[in-house]
C-alpha cells in the first residue's frame, strides 16, 4: 500500500528556551510568545493540532478539541544554525562545532552527505520516494529523489506542496518554510512573522482535504528565529505536530524528544530499520 508522509519545516519557529540556551546567550529566548505579544496571531489550524496544548508553552488558548498528537523536540546538536538543525533531523547529531568552511558558501546536499548517511539515504534504498521543497531541496536533492523544487519564497513552497500533496507517490515529501522574520536591518520583526504564520497555517490546513487515510502530516521546526547576540537563530525547543486518521487525538507525547527523533519517526512509518540517531515517537502516538 503506498503511503505519502508530510513533512513541514517552519524555520524559525521556537516555543522557548532549551535547557541549555544560557550557554547560547539565549536563556530569555522564545520566539512564539514574541509572535504572540508584538503581533496579531491568527492560527486556528496550529492550535488545533496542538501548538498551544504543548507543555510549558505560556501564551495562547489552549484548544479544548484537538485533531492530533503534540509535543516539544530539544536540539541535541553543538551549535543553533539551520544546518546543524538539518543534520540532527536527518539523523547525524552535530558532536562539534561546526568550522569555518562548513557553514560558507554551503553546497547543501553535498554538506549533508559528507556528514554521513540520512534518513533519506535509507529511504531511497528502500525504494520511497523523495520530494524536496524549499531549502530541503538544496540539502537533499540529490540523485535519486523523485522530484527536487528549489523554492524559497514560502508562498512558490506551499503552492508545490499544494502541488505534491495532489499527486501520486509512495515516501516522504519535505517542505522547508523559511518564514519572513527580520527587517532590512536584520533585527527580529515579530509582526512580519504572525503575518507569515497567519498565511502558512491557512495555507497547510487545506492540505488535509487531500490527504488520504493512510497519509501522515507532521509540523516541525529546527531553532527559533533570533537571539539577544543579534543572530538571525537561537537555541530553543521546538514544536512537532502530528496529524493524520492513524494518529491518537488529543494525545500529548510524553518524555524528552530530540530533533533526530522526528526523522527516525519517519523511518518508522515507512517500517525502515533506523541505523542513524534518534529514537522513534511512532509508537506512542498511534491508536
Amino acid at each position: 500500500m503506498k503511503k505519502r508522509l508530510f513533512l513541514a519545516i517552519v524555520e524559525g519557529l521556537g516555543i522557548g528556551p532549551a535547557p541549555d540556551s544560557v550557554s547560547y546567550g539565549d536563556s530569555d529566548a522564545d520566539t512564539l510568545k514574541a509572535i504572540y505579544e508584538k503581533g496579531k496571531l491568527n492560527i486556528p489550524f496550529l492550535r488545533s493540532l496542538g501548538l498551544f496544548n504543548i507543555p510549558d508553552i505560556s501564551v495562547g488558548r489552549r484548544a479544548c478539541v484537538v485533531s492530533g498528537a503534540f509535543g516539544k523536540c530539544e536540539p541535541a546538536s553543538v551549535g543553533k544554525g539551520t544546518l546543524e538543525g538539518y543534520l540532527e533531523l536527518t539523523g547525524n547529531t552535530v558532536r562539534e562545532p561546526l568550522s569555518v568552511s562548513d557553514v560558507s558558501g554551503v553546497d547543501g546536499f553535498r554538506f549533508v552527505a559528507r556528514h554521513g548517511r540520512t534518513i533519506f539515504d535509507l529511504l531511497r534504498a528502500a525504494g520511497k520516494d523523495i520530494i524536496a521543497i524549499g531549502r530541503a531541496a538544496g540539502y537533499f536533492g540529490i540523485p535519486g529523489s523523485s522530484s527536487t523544487i528549489p523554492a524559497s519564497d514560502p508562498r512558490e513552497c506551499l503552492n508545490a506542496a499544494a502541488n505534491a500533496v495532489k499527486s501520486s507517490f509512495d515516501g516522504v515529501c519535505v517542505v522547508s518554510l523559511q518564514i519572513p522574520r527580520a527587517d532590512k536591518d536584520r533585527e527580529f520583526n515579530a509582526s512580519m512573522m504572525s503575518r507569515s504564520l497567519t498565511y502558512l497555517d491557512k495555507r497547510i490546513s487545506k492540505f488535509l482535504q487531500l490527504m488520504h487515510p493512510v497519509d501522515m502530516l507532521i509540523i516541525a521546526a529546527l531553532h527559533g528565529a533570533g537571539s539577544a547576540d543579534g543572530g538571525m537563530t537561537s537555541r530553543e525547543c521546538v514544536p512537532v505536530l502530528f496529524c493524520s486518521e492513524t494518529v491518537r487525538r488529543a494525545h500529548a507525547i510524553e518524555g524528552v524528544h530530540k530533533i533526530a527523533d522526528i526523522g527516525a519517526t519517519i523511518l518508522d512509518f515507512f517500517d525502515i530499520e533506523n541505523s542513524l540517531d534518534g529514537t522513534s515517537m511512532l509508537p506512542s502516538i498511534l491508536k
